[in-house]
């Protein structure tokens, strides 16, 4: 992974559930956590429950302050919005 500045960053993921269209869970290691995406058909809408298990509330208000994840968080889910209504069109 890298920052717009171009810093590198080692990045490790491991993918432990996949089910088409509804469900993606992933590991990620150092820092630790487990994310959760739950996709939910609600008509013509998607409705995305994207959850994550961090080690401790320590290391989730270090992630906030210091690397700023909410935003991070914040810019993937308005990426995917983007990318989605791309392929509408």
């Amino acid at each position: 992974m890298h920052d717009p500045d171009g810093t590198e960053y080692a990045y490790k993921s491991v993918f432990r559930e996949i089910i088409f269209c509804r469900k993606i869970v992933y590991e990620h290691f150092v820092p630790g956590f487990i994310a959760t995406i739950l996709f939910e058909s609600l008509g013509n809408k998607t409705v995305i429950d994207w959850s994550m298990m961090i080690e401790t509330a320590e290391l989730k208000d270090f992630l906030i302050r210091e690397h700023k994840a909410d935003i991070g968080q914040q810019q993937n889910m308005d990426r995917l919005v983007s990318y989605v209504n791309g392929m509408k069109n």
